[in-house]
């Protein structure tokens, strides 16, 4: 997500009555509140050790240190950096849910922290008259800002993918959508994977076309391709010649080099599918719902009669909703701002989940409510809990 506008909602957000503390390493100055400084600790023996790998990879050391933000103010697993006006990392002290995105790591701080850090290096990256200029007046350029964002983060998703055992470049969820998108004819083309689209799974999209293509150029090409690029690109002080520093790299433009990626996913997608139908893993099932865009999490009521879930076509609010699997008959329920799995109770008669709520007016925290289901009453049960994918015996 766009770097200062994460930090503003996190400094804008936060409670003017916790007690900031900071604790220094040779490359780092963490920032925490009372009572993280354990999580704390971690992110900066963590961050020690990407700086260790990442400055050799992108053959590049930034100056001084960097500032690192541990916020605790939302339940979100997330994080951001940048380099203007001086080099900062925020990250959050929440990890992914099960059913993420992210859900794909061996240990989800070192792939938050080795990503943001990637970042740090490669726009810190800085060479000829932009160098100069940053000399003269402090850090006002860093050309590798305005490369496109598919390169930029894919470019630190293939650093937490490669230097880790998990990683969103490795992620089986990924790779659901991406082998679909290939069989389908819906591969996004190169143009679509930077800004806002309507393409699932939208804002992450950049992510997850742009750490597979960097992955394929790193294979193919050789990694020590990537620090070129960084430095090529961001010694320009003109920018945006993304495909004459293609060119200059890999011999080929990128429109070129995506068409060559094209054709290993739309091979790799069928070798898959061949070696599925031959095992005899294929099996065809029966649609029970057709709002699109995602309905997941599905439970069955206790009498195996109606299964509820949740919905998001992305045309109207996101809800609960139960299909009666006799009749087909699809009603909706109640809205929800939530991933939550729907949790039954009291018989079935009410669905309780999680979703975030302003506590305090300066924290999003997730807490329980309950939704009936004949009425679409919704009740609040908990303030500050801090609650998660609760299940209940019905």
């Amino acid at each position: 997500m766009n770097a200062w506008l994460f930090i503003l909602a996190i400094v804008a957000g936060s409670d003017p009555n916790q007690d900031w503390r900071t604790l220094s390493t040779s490359h780092f100055n963490v920032h925490f509140t009372q009572g993280r400084e354990p999580f704390a600790r971690r992110v900066a023996a963590l961050a020690e050790r990407a700086h260790g790998i990442v400055v050799p990879f992108l053959k590049h050391a930034p100056s001084g240190r960097t500032e690192i933000v541990v916020a605790d103010t939302v339940d979100a697993a997330n994080g951001a950096a940048n380099v203007l006006p001086y080099k900062a990392i925020v990250v959050n002290a929440t990890g992914p849910e099960s059913i993420s995105e992210l859900g794909d790591y061996d240990d989800w701080i070192w792939g938050l922290v080795i990503h943001e850090f990637a970042h740090i290096v490669h726009l810190d990256t800085v060479g000829g008259l932009s160098k100069i200029l940053n000399t003269l007046l402090g850090p006002q350029y860093a050309p590798n800002l305005t490369q496109p964002t598919w390169f930029i983060e894919g470019l630190a998703v293939f650093v937490e993918s490669a230097f880790g055992g998990g990683g969103r470049a490795k992620s089986a969820f990924f790779d659901m959508y991406m082998r679909a998108a290939m069989l389908e004819g819906k591969l996004a083309p190169l143009d679509r994977l930077t800004g806002f689209t309507r393409d699932v799974p939208r804002g992450s999209l950049a992510y997850m076309y742009g750490g597979r293509f960097i992955s394929f150029l790193a294979e193919k090409y050789g990694r020590e391709k990537l620090a070129e690029v960084s430095w090529k690109y961001g010694s320009r002080f003109i920018p945006h010649g993304l495909n004459i520093v293609a060119r200059e790299v890999f011999g080929k433009d990128y429109p070129t080099l995506y068409a060559e990626w094209r054709e290993t996913l739309r091979a790799r997608a069928l070798r898959d599918v061949a070696r599925v139908s031959a095992a005899g893993g294929v099996r065809a099932g029966t649609a029970l719902t057709r709002r699109g865009e995602t309905n997941m999490r599905p439970r069955h009521s206790p009498d195996g009669e109606t299964l509820f879930y949740l919905s998001n076509d992305a045309r109207s609010y996101p809800a609960y909703r139960a299909v009666t699997l006799a009749t087909g008959r699809d009603r909706r329920l109640f809205d929800a701002t939530t991933d939550s799995a729907p949790a039954l109770v009291a018989g079935g008669r009410e669905v309780l989940f999680h979703q975030g709520e302003v506590f305090r007016s300066h924290y999003g925290f997730n807490d329980l409510f309950l939704g009936d289901i004949e009425t679409g009453v919704v009740t609040q049960v908990t303030h500050g809990l801090r609650a998660r994918e609760p299940d209940a015996r019905a």
